[in-house]
Formats: structure tokens, sequence, C-alpha cells
């Protein structure tokens, strides 16, 4: 693997998955459509960015969102699946910060798997930009505080 590079692409990742996990119970997760939160441990410490939203798009097995940190703002684009519990996201910054740095967007590549004992997604983050290379520990959770609401039709 080359520093800040995934092994797979996010749509091979979230595709395949080893035996064991696909015999286990399915019922122990979900992709609900709202926000989530997380955290990557970078320079020998945990970071908690601000909460984001992730829309799960059943038809297409996609997955969108929105949301801003310390760095700037950014947009999420993926796959996941059911099958496998897996997410495959691209995290892109599109800050006036990075522009000024890099010639190209700023793009992270998260790739996690559905932990059930935990209750989140785990797996790891990666930079391949021309300033930061690097990869390391990503944790995900779906924040039933910030989703306090259930809409309906009246």
């Amino acid at each position: 693997m080359r520093k800040g590079k995934p092994w797979r692409s996010n749509r091979t990742f979230v595709k395949f998955a080893f035996p064991n996990i696909l015999r286990s119970n399915l019922h122990d997760f979900t992709f609900p459509t709202g926000f989530w939160s997380s955290r990557y441990y970078r320079y020998n410490k945990w970071h908690d960015p601000p909460r984001f939203f992730l829309s799960f798009k059943s038809q297409s097995m996609t997955v969108t969102g929105c949301g801003k940190d310390n760095i700037g703002i950014f947009g999420i684009e993926g796959f996941y699946s059911y099958r496998t519990r897996r997410i495959g996201l691209r995290k892109i910054y599109r800050s006036i910060k990075f522009k000024r740095l890099t010639k190209s967007r700023h793009e992270i590549i998260i790739q996690l798997i559905w932990n059930a004992k935990e209750k989140t997604f785990q797996g790891k983050w990666y930079d391949d930009t021309e300033l930061n290379k690097g990869n390391g520990v990503f944790e995900l959770a779906y924040d039933d505080r910030l989703n306090p609401f259930v809409f309906e039709k009246v």
C-alpha cells in the first residue's frame, strides 16, 4: 500500500467481504439518513470534527452528504452495502484555504466496516494530496441527539 492510498477503490471495498461477515445477523445496524458524528486519529491524537449530514439512497446504494469542519466546507459521496455492512466515502473539501495550498481539490478517502459491539462504523481514512500523505483510524456513528424529530405526513 502506498502511503495515503487504500488497497482498493471504495466501490470494490464495499462490494466484497469475508464470508463470516456475510453470514452474521443483519439486524444490528442501519443506514439512516440524518446527522452523523465522526472522529479520526491523526498526529497522535483524536480529532472530533463537527457533525455532518448523510443521505442514503437505497435504490442506487449511494450516499451523499455535506458539512463543515476546521479545514473548510466539504461534500461527501460514496457507496454502501447492507450485505457487507461497509461504507466507502470521498470527503471533498471545497475550501478557499485548500485552493491556495493545492492545485486540485483536497479529498479524503474513508473506508468503514460496521462494528456491532460498538454500534459504530470503524475503519481508515486516506489522504493523498500534495501536502498531506497519510492514513489513520476513522469512526462514524449515527447521532441521535441531532436527529430527535420524526416527520410524518399530516
